[in-house]
């Protein structure tokens, strides 16, 4: 189940957890976003890819999926990548 699902979902625990700590966020955001439209852009210095979004998100998912326990990590994609690489180094 994606991020985005677990948020839209009024039953799921990460939802929830969200919803309880960051409920307020509108001012927040409204705030940083009026400061970051004023603010010089530092680029990284390789070529931007959405690849690198997309890892980033899948990275943050695992995350919150770990401290959640909503999965175990043996049943993880990543546990079986994280094995295969480990393997091959042996």
């Amino acid at each position: 189940m994606s991020l985005l699902s677990h948020l839209k979902d009024p039953h799921s625990p990460i939802g929830q957890f969200f919803r309880q700590r960051f409920s307020q966020t509108t001012s927040i955001t409204q705030e940083a976003n009026r400061r970051l439209r004023n603010t010089n852009i530092i680029l990284p210095s390789v070529p931007f890819s959405p690849y690198i979004a997309a890892t980033l998100g899948t990275a943050i998912d695992y995350r919150i999926r770990y401290s959640f326990a909503i999965m175990p990590s043996h049943r993880l994609i990543a546990w079986e990548g994280a094995w295969a690489k480990f393997l091959d180094l042996c």
